[in-house]
């Protein structure tokens, strides 16, 4: 038995609930509108009982922004010129590379980065493609 003076689900975000699972969004979706974490969304839906109409099971989660980002980077681009080590810009990616220009130093990737990330699309690939499970 739920005491309605310690919970914090009136009957509103009830169903607010209702209509958004019902809807088929995903618990990190509803957690975002209603301002509540996930695992209280799922929680409040497994002591509920709902079921979704297409079957999906009760945890499954919403596409996060690493595989949405390694999504959009399936295809490679072709490599850019190295840049010396000292001469590399902002925009340039930050991945040291196994070669020496004339001054000696190090030369880095000479392609842009990514937005968000330090590193081009090949080197965010090759740094950061850990086998994460959806």
């Amino acid at each position: 038995m739920v005491n309605p003076a310690t919970s914090t689900w009136d009957s509103e975000a009830v169903s607010v609930l209702q209509r958004m699972w019902g809807a088929g969004n995903s618990a990190s979706v509803i957690a975002a509108a209603m301002h509540r974490s996930r695992n209280a969304v799922i929680g409040k839906v497994v002591r509920m009982k709902l079921q979704r109409a297409n079957g999906w099971p009760v945890t499954m989660k919403a596409r996060t922004a690493f595989q949405t980002r390694t999504k959009a980077l399936s295809s490679r681009t072709e490599p850019a010129r190295p840049v010396s080590y000292l001469k590399a810009r902002d925009f340039h990616c930050h991945a040291v590379l196994d070669q020496r220009g004339a001054d000696g130093l190090r030369m880095r990737c000479g392609a842009r980065h990514l937005k968000g990330a330090s590193w081009c699309q090949a080197h965010y690939l090759a740094y950061f493609n850990h086998s994460r499970s959806p």
